[in-house]
């Protein structure tokens, strides 16, 4: 009886060689068979079943880590089993193999190009990963401590910005003590909005002028999309304040800025009239409007083609953008059509909180999904005013996704029971800042197995000392990272992805960790 099987869609022409290692028992360590399936022909796809056995003793080995060394290629048949772990990951190190044929050395090199990482290993090349490369997928999810911000850059070069906050750390005491926010990252030299574009700036593809093609912010929150007060600074002719995505943009040229819009459930103009943050944005929208190359529009529910790759669109088919949801908006998975997840009467309209109004987008790219979706939340009642339960219409809309960025932080607002069943990530990234993030019901339900049957790989960006203790080491030993920017890295067309966690004390980038690579189910 073999685990879950996983699967791995090969490129063209990519030849596959079955090869037979063997691996003898020392120091009490099982004996395993690795056997990694092949053929010298040229093929438009194919699917390679993964599956951890012990051939030895026929039972199902689930180990974190395969250890191959002193591997001696001896032959070749038909078998299409290949030794991973239950995760679908490959855990290869000190590969030293010796080939009877030249062929035999070709076709191992040709797999181990897509299988030779070691994973969930601390590294001692503290370097960035290899630069971003045509075909390759960025998510990199930005740890500035006052918020989130993930910047992402397509497989063509075209590059997003989701997100940009710069939370007011002295009104938030005023109002939450004793809860605690995580502190300035790297330091606090520079703006949130600076740390930002100063990330943005190392990893920007070679190839491409400093630029963001789409910026989108899920809905108006500090902690998003920024806030200023009398101390804030203003641009060089006074036109606004920089703070969160206006202080990216200015740095930064931004070409399309999407939100949620500007007139649900109320006239926002109106509504925030007082409110210094939003008329501040509105500035920002304002001055950049000068230009001619800037466009700020409200997302659209439903849409795949308001984000898309604008540059080689027609070299990756597979890539697509989906606007999840909008305000009460909601794909409806037809077409571009969209329902309501509640009806305007029931969102008051005055008092009402932003959370269930933001933006959410589903990213695909081959076989490989995303799913983020600012602070929408999974619970109503008294407990939770202002809140309403928006979950069930974005799983349904959404479906499985391979990887997601938590709803609200990972606060026990959101992410009920039955959305992480229905959503089935293998990772999840909590972009937390603040004590009580994640809640201890859904830490709880982040370390038990997804409904594929598979553990699920938890990443938190800076997780506070309070936190560690109330939520226990127990849980805390699950995560596989507890601080630092994530980064997701999908490759192959979609087929494989590798995650890196890096320093975010650090203004240079430097890697802490990597895992993987890991292969879409």
């Amino acid at each position: 009886m073999f685990v879950e099987h996983t699967h791995f869609n090969l490129k063209r022409t990519l030849f596959l060689v079955l090869t037979v290692l063997m691996f003898q028992r020392s120091f009490g360590t099982t004996c395993y068979s690795c056997i990694v399936v092949s053929d010298q022909k040229t093929i438009d796809k194919a699917d390679l079943n993964l599956r951890v056995t012990d051939k030895i003793k026929g039972k199902i080995v689930d180990e974190s880590k395969v250890a191959i060394s002193g591997a001696a290629i001896t032959e070749v048949n038909t078998s299409n089993t290949a030794i991973t772990n239950s995760s679908g990951e490959f855990e290869f190190s000190c590969l030293d193999y010796k080939s009877k044929t030249a062929a035999a050395q070709k076709n191992f090199i040709a797999v181990k190009l897509a299988s030779d990482s070691i994973a969930s290993q601390k590294v001692k090349d503290r370097n960035l990963p290899a630069a971003w490369q045509q075909g390759f997928l960025d998510i990199h999810f930005i740890e500035t401590g006052r918020g989130n911000a993930s910047f992402m850059v397509f497989p063509d070069g075209t590059t997003m910005l989701l997100d940009a906050g710069d939370l007011q750390t002295e009104e938030f005491y005023k109002k939450n003590s004793p809860l605690k926010v995580s502190p300035a990252l790297p330091t606090d030299k520079k703006r949130p909005g600076e740390w930002i574009a100063a990330y943005i700036a190392q990893i920007m593809p070679k190839n491409r002028a400093l630029t963001i093609d789409y910026a989108m912010i899920t809905h108006f929150h500090q902690d998003h999309y920024g806030s200023v007060n009398a101390q804030t600074p203003y641009t060089a002719n006074g036109a606004y304040q920089l703070s969160g995505i206006a202080d990216v943009g200015t740095q930064i040229p931004i070409h399309k800025l999407l939100d949620r819009g500007f007139d649900y459930p109320v006239d926002l103009h109106t509504y925030y009239s007082k409110d210094a943050t939003f008329t501040n944005y509105v500035k920002f929208i304002k001055e950049q409007e000068k230009r001619k190359d800037f466009i700020h529009e409200a997302l659209k529910a439903g849409s795949n083609s308001q984000i898309g790759l604008l540059i080689q669109p027609k070299s990756y088919p597979d890539f697509s953008v989906r606007n999840i949801k909008a305000g009460n908006k909601v794909w409806s998975g037809i077409d571009e059509q969209i329902v309501n997840c509640f009806s305007d009467s029931d969102m008051p309209q005055k008092g009402f909180n932003e959370n269930p109004l933001s933006n959410a987008i589903k990213i695909t790219y081959g076989a490989f999904t995303y799913y983020s979706g600012g602070d929408n939340t999974g619970y109503e009642g008294l407990g939770y005013p202002g809140r309403k339960n928006v979950e069930p219409a974005i799983a349904k809309a959404a479906g499985r996704v391979t990887a997601m960025s938590l709803n609200h932080h990972g606060n026990r607002d959101a992410n009920n029971r039955d959305f992480i069943e229905a959503l089935s990530p293998e990772v999840v990234v909590q972009q937390s800042w603040c004590s009580d993030q994640p809640g201890q019901e859904l830490a709880f339900r982040l370390v038990e197995k997804n409904s594929r049957g598979d553990s699920i790989k938890v990443f938190n960006t800076h997780m506070l000392p309070e936190t560690r203790i109330y939520l226990g080491g127990w849980i805390t030993k699950a995560f596989k990272s507890l601080n630092g920017h994530v980064l997701i890295r999908v490759q192959n067309g979609g087929g494989t992805y590798m995650v890196y966690v890096l320093d975010e004390t650090k203004e240079k980038l430097e890697v802490m960790k990597t895992f993987g690579p890991y292969v879409i189910r």
